[in-house]
Parts: structure tokens; sequence; C-alpha cells
């Protein structure tokens, strides 16, 4: 055998190990019941499937009670009504919600947001995080949110700012390097978000009165109050001059704007009092600049692009349940 063949067939026999090698370390991470189902060949762990499908436990027993009227039993999971099964319900459920975020998390790994998407590199870094906030807590510095995190909260966590970090990584991308005129019009159909707020003028009617009720139906009516009990007060309510620590007055401005001009409110507590509110005027007070938000203005563009995507990639995922897996799990 010549030279040039024996080193074609080592060539050949050194592609066919790695092909191998590779296709048995495939068959080692997924061919066991370590996993749940994969999407796009990346597999889901039953620890956090798990996650998914226990948080979905209170939403199905509401959704049985309110669709055929089943109160939670012992049996509750392992009964059929109608042809459905709560446990097949939330599972199917915590599928639903696992494939939007692996997809979210393939396109991040694909912008090198994430370098590893095992559930086991995961558990490390709630680990490490968890360790790092008890450290800050003993030795008495700040810590920003929880002191702790469980496995849900923390993969909630983590994920909204590597998400958050895929949509600044974008900002400088040339794909979205455009004319200023695209945003501005994109702006424009925006125009909502970017609103300086309102200026309300209406009426706050208390009443300590225990008859209120009562009470509140003649005012709605346009009838005198005879006892004497109702206090009417004019105000003006702009979100802008109301301080951040004036709780009652920024609560009495969110419910005042879900209301039209010369509608009232329903009955809520006021400064140990019963109130209602008629709002009598709304004024806008416009909308900030383009130039103002032109920043804001990108990143929401990016978001919607990038939610497409996502869209268009949940069409075509390609999911492989492992049944033995998937079948035995089974909520309490």
């Amino acid at each position: 055998m010549s030279r040039k063949n024996i080193l074609l067939v080592s060539t050949a026999a050194i592609i066919l190990l790695i092909i191998l090698c590779t296709a048995k370390l495939y068959a080692n991470n997924v061919n066991n019941n370590d996993f749940v189902f994969t999407i796009d060949g990346v597999p889901v762990a039953e620890e956090e499937f798990y996650i998914f499908y226990q948080n979905n436990k209170a939403m199905t027993a509401n959704y049985f009670k309110t669709k055929y009227n089943i109160d939670y039993n012992a049996a509750f999971w392992t009964s059929t009504y109608n042809g459905e099964n709560p446990s097949d319900y939330a599972k199917q459920k915590a599928i639903d919600d696992l494939k939007k975020y692996k997809i979210e998390q393939l396109i991040m790994k694909e912008h090198q947001i994430i370098k590893d998407l095992s559930f086991g590199h995961f558990t490390e870094d709630l680990e490490a995080e968890n360790k790092e906030r008890r450290h800050k807590l003993e030795n008495k510095e700040p810590i920003y949110g929880l002191t702790q995190f469980t496995k849900l909260q923390y993969y909630s966590y983590l994920h909204s700012n590597r998400y958050a970090n895929l949509i600044n990584s974008l900002m400088d991308s040339p794909a979205y390097s455009l004319n200023d005129s695209v945003y501005r019009e994109y702006y424009e159909k925006q125009k909502q978000f970017y609103s300086k707020g309102f200026k309300l003028e209406g009426q706050l009617i208390t009443t300590a009165n225990v008859a209120y009720q009562t009470i509140f139906n003649s005012v709605k009516d346009g009838k005198q109050d005879s006892s004497n009990s109702v206090v009417i007060e004019s105000m003006a309510l702009d979100l802008q001059e109301i301080s951040k620590e004036d709780l009652i007055k920024r609560s009495l401005y969110e419910l005042a704007l879900k209301l039209n001009e010369n509608e009232f409110s329903e009955i809520f507590p006021y400064n140990n009092m019963n109130a209602i509110f008629k709002l009598t005027k709304k004024q806008s007070l416009g909308y900030k600049g383009f130039e103002d938000v032109k920043s804001d203005v990108k990143k929401l563009y990016i978001n919607d692009k990038i939610q497409q995507q996502i869209a268009d990639r949940l069409k075509t995922a390609k999911v492989i349940i492992n049944q033995p897996a998937y079948d035995k799990l089974m909520l309490k």
C-alpha cells in the first residue's frame, strides 16, 4: 500500500473514531432517564422540568375546578375528567413554558451570552450565588433583592438578566445600525410607552358613616346627603408632582387613571374612611421626545425582532419526549 493510501486510510479511521465517540457521548447524554424531553437536541433535565411542573400545580387545580367543578383530592392527579388528566395538563404546560425558555437560551448561546446550557451548571451557579449572599448577610453587607433564591426564583432571575444582556449586546450590532428614520417610525407606533402621563382632576368623596354604600349611591344619583357626613374635596393629580413617598396619593392617581371623564370609581379605603372618586377631567401631558428616548426605542425594537425570531423557531422546534421519564413524574 502506498504512503498516500496509508495516509487516507488513517485519516478515514480517525474521522470514523471521532464520529463513533461523538455518537456514544450523545447517546450517554440523552439515551437515559435523567431528561424529560429534548428541544432541537437540547435536553431538559428531570429536576429542571419538575420546577416548572410543580409551578403549574395551582393553575392546574384552578383550571379543573373552573371547568369541571372538581375539588382537589388525593386521587386528583391520577383521575381523568372528560378525557383530561390533571397531571398531563400540568406537564404540557411545563413543556410549553420550557420550550420558550430553551429557545431563548439557545439564541443567547449563539450570541455568547451563555456558555453552558446544562442544568448542572445552573445548580452550581445557584449554590455559588446563595453562598455569596449568605456571606454578605453574615458580614452585614448590602444585599439587593432576595437573601436566598429558590431554584425557580433564580431560574427566572438569571434568565431575565441574561435576556437583558442579550438586548444590550445587540445595541452595537451591524444588524441594528439602522437609519434613525426606522426607529422614528417605530417610536410613533409605540408612542404610548413614552407618555409623560396625565393631569387628572376630580372629586374625592369620603365618609365615615357605616351606611356608606347607600350614601355613595345617593351622591352618584346627584342627591344631597341629609346626614352631612360626606366630605367632597376637589383634587388635581399629577404623578410628576406627587412624591415617591406619598403612596396614598400615588395609589389614588393609579385608580383615577383607569376612569373615564365623569365616571365614579368603586368604593375604596382612604385614610381610615370609605371613599369614591369622580374623574371630571383627564389631560394628557404629551410624550417624551424621540431624542430623549432613542436608546430605549432601539432596545424595544431589538426586543420585538428577537421575540419574532423566538416565535418563528418555536413553530419549527423539534421536541422529543423521553416517555419513561415523562410518564413516571407525578405531582402530589
